[in-house]
């Protein structure tokens, strides 16, 4: 179902003949007083939105197109991996802005060059655990969507509790203390003993039915002083509590797949994946849970305190919502 605050940056889908496609472009944009942007513009939109809409192929990685995006040129050798190669360097670099870069980044990605810049390429397969024969039979992990990741969302909500002094409390005089922005995250109160053993039975309950390598689509938010960028790997957090930020454990728990400054948000903000296996180990009797309220529907969810480490060893504090 399509969130009220989306239908702006959503647009329409119009199917028509390719020999009709042209004219009909014409029409919308002078007769209709459409707006013309490019794949870069709606990027910027699609990831602005609240919640974040997908793009395809990019958040699509269960499916050809997506791999190949993905594969970073190297798909057996189509054509079809080189234009993934020259849309990936629109929207995560600087080309593409302006029509001298545009022009310069097609010559570099279809003839082959390795001079593109920095393009990651993510192997999801890392994301699921291959240790038992639980998913011998598949070839390539699933992206859960809709309805379908409605038990993982139920857990995560179920993994902490919002303070009721901090959030409930209705006041009649003038607090002498400025309001918390909407936008801000609260530290979820502890569950007690009995709450702890049922939230660690339900994840064992879920994580015993995956039957499907899964893969489960993410919001990222910044805490704090940050920033991080296309294919930095996401790990939960260390449950010692002297290390600053948290230190990462050894395997990933996902990879984020797009990012940038929020000016809504005043964040910088970005979508990943993560394994939904590996979620469920997170979420599993879990100190860093972190409540969320969402300032369009003052909705509340909780979420999860991870960590986002670069290439160079370079860290920054996240907070992790799941997407349907």
């Amino acid at each position: 179902r399509l969130h009220s605050s989306n239908i702006p940056s959503s647009g329409w889908d119009i199917l028509c003949h390719p020999s009709s496609s042209l004219g009909l472009f014409k029409d919308v944009v002078n007769n209709c007083g459409a707006c013309a942007i490019g794949m870069v513009e709606n990027d910027k939109a699609q990831l602005e939105a609240y919640p974040p809409l997908p793009m395809f192929p990019r958040d699509y990685p269960d499916t050809q197109a997506g791999r190949a995006y993905w594969s970073g040129g190297q798909h057996p050798g189509t054509k079809y991996s080189k234009d993934c190669l020259f849309v990936r360097s629109c929207l995560e670099m600087s080309w593409g802005k302006t029509s001298t870069a545009l022009r310069k980044a097609k010559r570099l990605c279809l003839s082959g060059s390795n001079r593109t810049g920095a393009i990651s390429i993510i192997d999801w397969d890392k994301l699921i655990p291959r240790t038992k024969n639980d998913y011998a039979g598949s070839t390539a992990p699933l992206v859960v969507r809709g309805s379908f990741g409605a038990p993982f969302v139920q857990l995560a909500n179920g993994c902490g509790r919002f303070q009721s002094s901090a959030l409930d409390q209705t006041t009649t005089r003038r607090p002498r203390r400025r309001k918390r922005s909407p936008n801000s995250f609260v530290k979820a109160s502890s569950l007690s003993t009995a709450e702890y053993s049922s939230q660690s039975n339900l994840c064992r309950q879920l994580k015993s039915s995956l039957s499907l390598p899964a893969i489960l689509r993410c919001e990222l938010i910044c805490e704090g002083k940050g920033r991080f960028e296309v294919g930095d790997s996401i790990f939960t957090v260390s449950q010692d509590p002297g290390e600053a930020n948290g230190e990462a454990v050894n395997q990933p728990l996902g990879f984020v797949s797009s990012c940038g400054f929020s000016p809504s948000r005043g964040k910088p903000h970005g979508v990943g994946f993560i394994g939904a296996s590996r979620f469920i180990d997170a979420l599993d009797r879990t100190e860093h849970a972190v409540g969320v309220t969402i300032p369009q529907s003052n909705e509340r969810k909780m979420a999860l305190r991870v960590v986002v480490k670069s290439g160079n060893g370079a860290s920054c504090g996240v907070i992790l919502s799941l997407l349907s």
